[in-house]
């Protein structure tokens, strides 16, 4: 079976990528739903099999990017179901990713005015646009001059999907400009109408739609814009998706946003999770007064002081450190813990991050 995106999977050593799946491991098994490993995500497939080393995985494995194009195609018999947009889709695509090279998937959204997207719960095709309804009925919404359009020129949008093993964004803009060339090439030269022609012939059953098509030269068109998975993404209101959250690993004591986060802190956001890297900072390392790297200001001298309430010792700015205290303020919390919650030592030490 192939899926018409890349998705991601364990093998062992890092999360690679494919689109050629057995049937055993379609995302979800009809009749039974059971899931399988398989990942829409590079970072999913990281955190889910390597939560031990999530920023390791996500190093080692190859990098993704995404962009879209359009171009126009005549002669085009219009699909009357969303079935048959996905049969020509079908067609479109293989002889699409002839052009790509190798280097990625291709993704019809738009063939006219249908559009088309994956279902990320089936990994099937759904339509929408003037296609919306059943997948194999025929609709009533479809506007009356709709097939007379079919000889004229229709606009195909795809989505791309492509991967390398790349350490930084330079190496991603070649791989961008690498395949936006060879499509351009592809097209251009009249090899893409021949590779649709051919396999809509070939194939059994044959897809008639594309038997006299012929793609517009120079009528490639792309915005430039590809997904960068070295550049920190921002949902649709440009707020940064990346939350700051407890760095345990490294023994720095200090805060991160960079999405590498275990699974159980994404599942306890209001404990793990902070819109700010001070939130983070002052909830889970309120002793280290260089967690937070945009701290300001007039240095201070901060001391550690018991609280008898909580039998535990607590940092404060000695400044801020009420008089009854003065002859309570420890420069270390083991001094503090030590001579003031003796018999709670350990427990004491452990409320401040270690002793």
């Amino acid at each position: 079976m192939e899926n018409k995106k890349l998705v991601y999977y364990s093998n062992g050593s890092y999360c690679d990528s494919k689109s050629d799946l057995e049937d055993w491991e379609t995302k979800f098994t009809p009749g039974s739903w059971e899931s399988s490993d398989l990942f829409f995500t590079l970072k999913d497939c990281c955190v889910t099999k390597f939560w031990y080393d999530i920023k390791g995985c996500v190093e080692a494995s190859p990098k993704e990017i995404d962009f879209s194009f359009s171009f126009e195609v005549e002669n085009l018999i219009l699909p009357g179901t969303c079935q048959d947009a996905d049969t020509i889709a079908q067609g479109l695509e293989n002889a699409i990713d002839v052009g790509i090279g190798g280097h990625g998937k291709s993704h019809i959204t738009q063939i006219g005015c249908a559009t088309l997207y994956l279902n990320p719960n089936t990994f099937s095709t759904e339509c929408g646009g003037c296609l919306s309804g059943s997948y194999t009925n025929g609709y009533s919404e479809i506007p009356d001059d709709y097939f007379l359009s079919s000889t004229s020129s229709t606009t195909v949008e795809v989505a791309v999907n492509a991967k390398q093993f790349c350490a930084d964004t330079t190496c991603l803009q070649v791989l961008y400009d690498t395949i936006v060339a060879n499509l351009i090439a592809f097209m251009n030269s009249g090899d893409l109408t021949s590779e649709i022609v051919m396999y809509a012939g070939l194939r059994l059953p044959p897809i008639p739609e594309l038997f006299n098509v012929d793609v517009v030269a120079s009528s490639f068109i792309t915005s430039g814009v590809y997904t960068n998975p070295f550049t920190q993404p921002d949902d649709l209101n440009g707020q940064a998706l990346m939350l700051y959250y407890p760095n345990f690993d490294d023994g720095n004591n200090r805060c991160a946003a960079d999405g590498y986060q275990k699974n159980y802190m994404n599942d306890s956001p209001e404990y793990y999770l902070f819109s700010s890297e001070e939130e983070c900072c002052q909830e889970w390392f309120y002793y280290n007064k260089d967690c937070s790297s945009s701290s300001s200001g007039s240095p201070t001298n901060e001391v550690f002081i018991p609280d008898w309430g909580t039998s535990v010792c607590s940092l404060k700015d000695e400044s801020l450190v009420d008089s009854s205290l003065q002859l309570f303020t420890f420069t270390s919390s083991r001094d503090c813990c030590s001579a003031v919650f003796g018999w709670n030592y350990k427990a004491c030490c452990r409320a401040v991050g270690g002793c």
